[in-house]
């Protein structure tokens, strides 16, 4: 799960297009491994997206490469 805190008038594609970030992952063991995550906003209109859902997870099985290089999740959002 991701959290963020946006600024009051929230996130502007004008302003900030992309962010980065590092993803960390942790196993109940305490391993642990890092990614970067790179968030690239785009702009249909200045209306707040509206999600279909409040929360959204994904999940991996330990040592599955299969996933490589896709997308593990992907969201729909709707304008009003």
């Amino acid at each position: 799960m991701i959290y963020t805190h946006c600024p009051p008038d929230g996130l502007d594609r004008e302003r900030i297009p992309v962010y980065y970030l590092t993803l960390t992952v942790k196993d109940v063991g305490g391993r642990r491994s890092t990614a970067p995550l790179e968030i690239q906003l785009t702009d249909i209109n200045d209306n707040a997206p509206v999600f279909q859902q409040d929360e959204y997870y994904a999940s991996l099985k330990e040592n599955d490469v299969s996933g490589i290089g896709h997308a593990l999740l992907q969201l729909s959002v709707r304008y009003n």
